[in-house]
């Protein structure tokens, strides 16, 4: 309607003249060709007034109006080439737009479409921080090694929006604390500190907390920390707990603690158990050595040893443990002195067998035997026992040497011990019982010579017819009675009865005179000789009562008896030669009968 009023008025005006000269007419519509500037993608929000700048021009400078077409009102600024809309909260959305420039002389018009975007209205974030600590004052005060804790909530009018919750240290983007637990869950964040010693020596924090919406919209607390310092004690940094030492090595453990303050550390330990002198402690590096020995393996049960470290103010402890790891030692067997004994006699070895390791499995055996029989060998206490028999020994007097050896084990290792006896020749008590028979009967047998002798000796008494005759029976006389006095086949009683008559036949001898003069003396002599014989018989019948005929094997083991019947067997054998003497000086008596 607008265009069709334009080209009457044209006519009106010079229609004509415009009709009438065409050359002048396409020199006039060039130079009233409007062109309009493309216009850019708007965006705008309710309530706000969105302005579009429309840039319409033609050669000829004049004559342009802009017109637009869309669902929307608004208002052109022809003068400015402006256009104004307002939208309100029911025109979200994005809509088309065109623009059109029209040249009021020659009606000649250009199009720009356009695209305005009408979005919600963009509200800012807001944070609301929570915390036990007070957050108002100019410093917030946070003391060294205690949890300073935040809950950081972000708001947004915008409730679909995502919020991006953040902090930084120092005011420097990206930076955050090393020790700091920072968890963010949908708009609610999560902020855990607890400063150290680094923390306390750097003293001042600045805190910034922010939360950004998808469109750049921020909104930040900043909070000005001051790390107050707290004096520290030192820490130990014991990992292992329990520590193995073997016996008899040396071994060494060293204890670790730190100084927040990085104070100098000295060293201290304690224990009940181990004696002083035993181990070398380091008081400036912490190392613990030792050397156990045996009797410290001997313990089960570990060793407690309590260490102190201390920075001149502050000290704590620590208990480690350790164990003894005992020693295999090998068994022994105590030294076996070599013996000798008789045959017949019983030997009984205890063997002293030890483990110092405590080991009560041990296995105990004859390694060895010697090559005899008949001993006796119990493992279990230790003990052997043999009693080699009368034949043992071949040699009549003689010895015979043997060796038993001995072994004992716990399982892994042994030792072994030998130990040599002698073995003495002994009389066999069947061979002494005929012996000794037999000197008894010896000794009866001489008694009833002696017997005989006393009679011929009366009969000589009383036929003697001269001195030398006489003096010849006393030297027979004296003779036998030596022999008798010297053999003392029994006791020392009949070798002291025996002594006086011996001497005084001796007397006799060398008194021939005396002999010669008194014949009462041959009497006496042969009362002497008479009561000798009672005597030998008495010591004969003092052996049978004693011993009896067949004396028993414990009387036959006694010394005494082992030394009357040597004695006897010597005298009797004297006995026997002396018998030969007499009785041939007899058979010589010149004797001259009535």
């Amino acid at each position: 309607m607008r265009l069709i009023l334009i080209l009457l008025v044209s006519l009106l005006l010079g229609g004509p003249t415009l009709f009438g000269q065409p050359q002048q007419n396409r020199k006039l519509a060039k130079s009233h060709k409007p062109f309009l500037q493309p216009v850019p993608a708007q965006k705008v929000s309710p309530g706000q007034t969105l302005t579009i700048p429309l840039k319409a021009t033609n050669e000829a400078g004049e004559g342009i109006i802009i017109e637009y077409t869309w669902q929307k009102d608004g208002q052109v600024d022809q003068q400015r080439q402006l256009f104004r809309w307002t939208p309100g909260e029911q025109d979200l959305g994005t809509f088309p737009i065109i623009f059109t420039a029209i040249d009021t002389l020659t009606g000649q018009q250009v199009s720009q479409p356009a695209i305005i975007t009408v979005n919600p209205i963009r509200h800012a974030p807001q944070l609301s921080l929570v915390s036990t600590t007070d957050l108002t004052q100019p410093f917030v005060e946070v003391i060294e090694g205690e949890d300073f804790a935040l809950v950081i909530e972000g708001r947004d009018k915008n409730e679909k929006e995502y919020l991006k919750l953040d902090y930084h240290v120092d005011q420097r983007p990206g930076k955050q604390l090393e020790n700091a637990s920072f968890q963010v869950n949908e708009r609610v964040a999560t902020f855990l500190w607890t400063p150290n010693n680094r923390d306390a020596q750097k003293k001042n924090f600045t805190l910034t907390f922010s939360a950004v919406d998808p469109t750049g919209l921020r909104a930040t607390k900043v909070f000005y920390i001051l790390v107050k310092d707290v004096k520290h004690g030192p820490i130990f940094q014991n990992n292992t707990r329990e520590f193995v030492f073997g016996e008899g090595k040396q071994s060494s453990l060293t204890v670790k603690a730190t100084d927040a303050d990085g104070d100098e550390i000295r060293y201290g330990v304690q224990t009940q158990d181990i004696q002083e002198g035993d181990y070398f402690f380091d008081r400036a590096t912490g190392k613990f050595q030792w050397k156990p020995g045996f009797d410290y393996a001997q313990q089960t049960k570990p060793y407690a040893l309590v260490f102190s470290a201390t920075d001149g103010q502050s000290t704590v402890f620590d208990t480690l443990r350790v164990r003894v790891s005992a020693k295999d030692y090998p068994p022994t067997i105590g030294s076996l002195r070599n013996k000798s004994i008789q045959e017949n006699e019983m030997l009984v070895l205890k063997l002293d067998v030890q483990d110092k390791n405590g080991d009560e499995n041990l296995k105990l055996i004859l390694s060895d035997d010697g090559g005899v029989n008949g001993y006796q060998f119990d493992p279990q206490k230790r003990e052997f026992k043999w009693k080699p028999p009368f034949s043992f020994v071949r040699k009549k007097g003689g010895q015979q040497v043997v060796q038993f050896s001995f072994r004992v084990s716990d399982g892994q290792s042994s030792a072994s011990q030998s130990v040599q006896i002698t073995v003495n020749d002994r009389e066999d008590p069947d061979e002494v019982l005929q012996e000794y028979s037999q000197y008894v009967e010896a000794a009866r047998r001489i008694n009833q010579e002696l017997n005989v002798l006393d009679g011929t000796l009366t009969d000589v008494i009383k036929r003697k017819r001269g001195w030398n005759t006489f003096f010849d029976v006393m030297t027979i006389v004296v003779g036998v009675f030596t022999g008798v006095a010297s053999s003392n086949i029994a006791s020392e009683g009949l070798r002291n009865a025996s002594a006086p008559i011996g001497a005084a036949a001796t007397s006799l001898i060398g008194i021939r005179n005396i002999l010669g003069k008194s014949l009462d003396k041959i009497v006496n002599l042969k009362a002497q000789i008479v009561a000798l014989n009672g005597k030998i018989q008495l010591t004969l019948n003092s052996l049978d009562r004693k011993y009896g005929e067949v004396p028993t094997q414990t009387m036959m083991e006694r010394a005494d008896f082992r030394a009357e019947l040597n004695e006897l067997n010597k005298k009797v054998e004297s006995f026997e030669e002396e018998k030969v003497t007499i009785m041939a000086g007899y058979a010589n008596l010149p004797i001259k009968k009535n």
